[in-house]
């Protein structure tokens, strides 16, 4: 990530990213936290060398919001101006 040292995009589309987050939600959970908030989810308004898309964020959001709200969680987003203005 420009400007962000030692910091990487994930390729959201891969079920191994999405699986991982998955466990990460259950984690949350268990540690008792109510929801979720992701963050840097804007690669597609980056140069991110995995040719992610707004469609790919939009996708990726919805299975966040899917999982979370599956384990009983809410989730935060506070990237949707961006994803509404692009």
């Amino acid at each position: 990530m420009e400007d962000w040292e030692g910091e990487w995009w994930l390729n959201t589309k891969s079920a191994n990213v999405r699986a991982i987050m998955k466990t990460r939600i259950a984690l949350a959970k268990s540690k008792g936290c109510d929801a979720i908030d992701p963050d840097n989810v804007d690669a597609y308004n980056n140069v991110n060398g995995l040719g992610l898309t707004k469609n790919d964020a939009i996708d990726y959001l919805k299975f966040l919001a899917t999982e979370a709200h599956a384990a009983g969680m809410a989730i935060g987003v506070s990237l949707v101006l961006i994803l509404n203005s692009t």
